[in-house]
């Protein structure tokens, strides 16, 4: 039911159980009930619930969902797949419908096609459109998932490829514990006196996973662990490929191939000849009355009646459990070769440039080129692959087949990377080969006047001729360049002919036609231009602003009150800025509230102009709405406390500044107006302290404040002292050098000390760095482990120790810490256990280092291997392994051919190869 897990099974001489077992309420049953709440009171709501495999976050939805009131729908997309499902069906979806989207990484995290990404625009869409609404959108998925979908990309990491999903999901989401706290498990235990299932998960559960106990986990768990090889292998397949990027659909064929590899010789010799039959059965066979660990999906194939179905079509879906215990157990364990050809034979197309990324962060050049060639919209990454490994002949043809497909300005530029360019004859064909293939967008721009450039100067008739073509596609510098050709050789006339033949293709050359004339001196002749020829929003808003400039006051305004009931929420609020500017502001106000989509971006600055105008009760309102769209940012709960307080209403207004201070560094909330506001509200001395520590906390970098501050160094370190109390991320480390600069080593030391005892996981660090800068090594070491063990960055503290112990000259132990630094997740710290293997002369040693690294997926960086190669006189495996990668055995890959893009003679006829 609505892909719940099924409950473990009991001995129990009751046959009239319910099919599922007694629900216990947990601490995030409380949020899910208040956005019910909210959809059932006719507001449209998103949450998200997120939390590890078989923790009850389908069965908590299903339980807050029960709570709606009649009428409401749940349509749950599933056939013929579930992105597929969703858009199909998204647009009929209609009021108090709850869409229940389980495993929403499958909606959302769809591959380069696009569609993840147009179905979270959707659902947005969706929630936002009062016409549809109520509607109650109940997504599921794991953390890992989750961090995906909504972590801002770094810098120099490319296109933002979620961008949509995390603006759908970022706020949204109501998170799941692992276990049952103690107050939890209380109350378990009091509800299992009615459900024999939850009282012997209660009883029997460790570390209070009373829910995964439910859904059979540790059963399932333990029959993995004990399987004989056969089962075993399977169970690693499966397991494996998932981690790697398959879809949780696994066919028989891959299962089958792909365990072979987990054998060991001595295994394989001593298996029956029914292994596998025998070992499919093991896997399948329910555990503890929950589902096996792997499940058999047979699909129903369309066939006439009687007809036989062509081979097996069997395929098996892994159980959530273990799939998530391989992800965390087995995520730097080496893949056998042969579960790389059963993938690349058997494996779902869907899932191949998510397998090729795998290959690629392995080193695995040659099998990542396999998936890439086969995926679809797999070309631009095969293509770059073959770029950055030296290879760009073989990169060229699949630059311009990803080129000649999409469009894709990064892949034009690949193009032109790769191809032959020095020539005038060589620049024109690629730029006819452009015209005629390629599909145009705005973004080719830049890459297109770079290469028309070459041609000659703008005059020269071949590229002019370019220019123009170029600039018919509404791109700006060849427009400028043909502007410029035009005014030199035929003056303004020239270009405004110009303008003026292309003003039916867009409304963009009108208002170019209308600026010039407005530059000659020729107002009134673009006054009427624009109004005689029906412009768009932004025309009309330059139209208005003519009229007004020309002292046409009333007609201005019209045109302003027509542009400010416009579809567009953009230029509506252009044309009642423009209004309040002609001193019309009672009418811009007036239409401002009429016309006001109470989803669209302007609501919060709509407040602003209400407020502007003293009009403070009416803001109110619309700060109020602002507050409740998806997560307000940290001004909008500043400016709605700021409302609430001029409405007197300051009880609420204290709710909305702590939220401001939780959502952003805003120091205008440390006013001295808003300490005087906590006084009104009976606050004493000491709660307008702890208000302030409360803002502090929210801002890492404290060294600008401290630099402003007159007071004297006591002061200084006793308000670092509590900032440190209150768990503040760097208040310790400026505490320390503050004591430090001010020759109070031991003093530091000792609080430091204190603190680490006191169990502050950020102390020992500080310990390790006071105790290596006295010069006591031996002591840093101790305290830099304490430090790697207790925090979840620990390779910090063992990074710390490896270069305090090279310094020393102490190598071998460097080398030993550095390992550790690594394992433990210093992936750029790979450098340091090189250079110590290259200084004690022990290369091949260091080779068969960076091949596990690799192999296991913990360093995805080829060229530190061929760089090192290098360095050690190896030119000839460096080269090879830049081009070709790794073979799966770890020997370096000998030389072999990208698979060429299927039409690949025409691009060579098109480039004249």
């Amino acid at each position: 039911m609505l892909e719940i897990h099924r409950a473990v099974e009991v001995l129990t001489g009751d046959a009239n159980l319910p099919l599922l077992p007694a629900y216990v309420r947990r601490g995030h049953d409380d949020m899910l009930d208040t956005e019910v709440a909210e959809a059932a009171a006719g507001r449209s709501r998103l949450v998200c619930v997120v939390g590890e495999s078989s923790t009850g976050k389908t069965r908590a939805c299903w339980e807050a969902v029960r709570r709606l009131p009649a009428g409401w729908e749940l349509w749950q997309p599933v056939a013929p797949g579930r992105a597929q499902a969703l858009q199909n069906g998204l647009a009929s979806v209609g009021p108090r419908t709850v869409v229940w989207l389980n495993e929403a990484q499958l909606f959302f995290q769809a591959p380069s096609s696009g569609l993840g990404e147009e179905l979270a625009a959707g659902v947005r869409e969706l929630l936002n459109d009062p016409q549809r609404g109520p509607v109650l959108v109940v997504a599921t998925m794991w953390p890992g998932y989750w961090h995906e979908l909504t972590a801002v990309p770094k810098d120099g990491e490319g296109a933002d490829a979620c961008s949509e999903a995390r603006a759908l999901l970022a706020g949204r989401d109501v998170q799941v514990a692992r276990r049952l706290r103690p107050s939890e498990l209380e109350e378990a235990r009091r509800v299992a006196q009615s459900d024999p299932r939850l009282a012997l998960a209660v009883e029997n559960a460790i570390e209070g996973q009373v829910i995964q106990y439910l859904a059979g986990a540790p059963a399932l768990l333990s029959r993995y662990e004990s399987a004989p090889a056969g089962a075993r292998s399977l169970m690693n397949a499966a397991m494996d490929a998932q981690r790697l990027g398959h879809g949780a659909i696994l066919p028989y064929g891959l299962l089958a191939e792909g365990a072979e590899g987990y054998l060991t010789d001595e295994e394989w010799d001593a298996l029956a000849d029914d292994w596998l039959e025998t070992a499919m059965a093991y896997t399948a066979a329910p555990v503890a009355g929950a589902r096996g660990a792997l499940v058999r999906r047979r699909p129903r194939a369309r066939r006439m009646p009687g007809e036989a179905a062509s081979g097996d079509l069997s395929c098996y879906r892994l159980a959530d459990y273990l799939d998530q215990h391989g992800r965390t157990t087995r995520r730097e364990t080496p893949v056998p070769e042969a579960l790389w050809r059963a993938l690349l034979a058997h494996g779902d197309e869907s899932g191949y440039l998510a397998l090729g990324a795998s290959a690629e962060r392995r080193g695995l050049l040659r099998i990542a080129a396999q998936f890439y060639a086969h995926a679809k919209d797999g070309g631009k990454e095969l293509a770059k692959l073959l770029e950055d490994c030296g290879r760009p002949e073989e990169a060229h043809l699949w630059w311009i087949r990803s080129t000649t497909e999409t469009g894709d300005s990064f892949a034009l530029e690949g193009v032109l990377r790769t191809a032959p360019c020095e020539t005038p004859e060589q620049v024109e064909r690629t730029l006819t080969w452009w015209w005629e293939e390629v599909p145009k967008h705005s973004s080719q721009e830049r890459t297109l006047s770079s290469l028309i450039q070459r041609l000659g100067p703008a005059d020269d008739p071949k590229a002019l001729q370019w220019w123009h073509r170029v600039a018919e596609h509404g791109d700006s510098e060849s427009e400028w360049v043909v502007v410029g050709h035009l005014r030199e050789t035929g003056g303004p006339d020239a270009v405004l002919a110009w303008y003026l033949e292309r003003v039916g293709s867009t409304h963009w050359y009108l208002r170019k036609a209308a600026d010039l004339l407005v530059e000659l001196g020729r107002t009134e002749e673009a006054i009427a231009l624009l109004a005689s020829s029906d412009p768009d929003d932004s025309n009309s808003l330059r139209l208005a602003e003519l009229l007004l400039e020309r002292g046409k006051h009333q007609e201005a305004v019209e045109w302003l009150v027509r542009i400010a009931q416009s579809s567009s929420a953009w230029h509506r609020d252009e044309a009642v800025q423009a209004l309040l500017r002609a001193g019309e502001g009672e009418l811009a106000l007036d239409l401002r509230k009429r016309t006001l989509n109470w989803h669209d971006p302007f609501v919060d600055q709509t407040a602003v102009l209400f407020e502007e105008a003293g009009r403070h009760a009416e803001a109110l309102a619309f700060w109020r709405r602002a507050s409740t769209i998806g997560n307000p940012r940290a001004d909008v709960c500043l400016g709605y406390a700021r409302s609430l307080v001029r409405n007197n209403e300051l009880a609420e207004a204290l709710t909305w500044y702590q939220r401001s201070v939780e959502r952003g560094k805003y120091p205008a909330t440390t006013e001295p107006w808003e300490t005087e506001l906590l006084r009104s509200q009976g606050a004493s001395q000491t709660d307008v302290e702890e208000w302030h520590y409360t803002y502090l906390n929210t801002d890492y970098f404290l060294g600008k404040r401290l630099r402003r501050w007159s007071a004297p160094m006591e002061e200084k370190l006793a308000w670092l002292f509590e900032l440190v109390k209150r768990g503040h991320p760097s208040a310790m480390s400026y505490a320390i050098r503050r004591l430090c600069d001010a020759g109070r080593e031991s003093e530091a030391l000792e609080w430091a000390l204190e603190r680490a005892d006191g169990g502050d996981d950020r102390a020992p660090q500080e310990v390790a760095s006071l105790y290596a800068a006295a010069g006591e090594l031996d002591l840093a070491l101790q305290w830099w482990e304490r430090s790697a063990q207790q925090t979840s960055y620990g390779h910090a503290g063992y990074r710390e120790g490896a270069s305090a112990l090279r310094e020393a000259g102490r190598t071998e132990e460097a080398l030993t810490w550095s390992h550790r630094a690594v394992e433990a997740g210093d992936v750029d710290g790979v450098l340091l256990p090189l250079d110590l293997y290259e200084s004690l002369g022990r290369n091949d040693e260091a080779l068969a280092y960076l091949w596990d690294l690799t192999e296991r997926g913990s360093c995805p960086r080829t060229d530190v291997a061929a760089d090192f190669l290098q360095r050690a006189g190896r030119e000839r495996d460096a080269e090879r392994l830049r081009r070709y990668g790794w073979e799966p055995d770890g020997s370096i890959a000998a030389a072999w051919t990208a698979p060429m893009p299927p039409d690949c003679c025409d691009h060579e006829t098109a480039f004249g190869g």
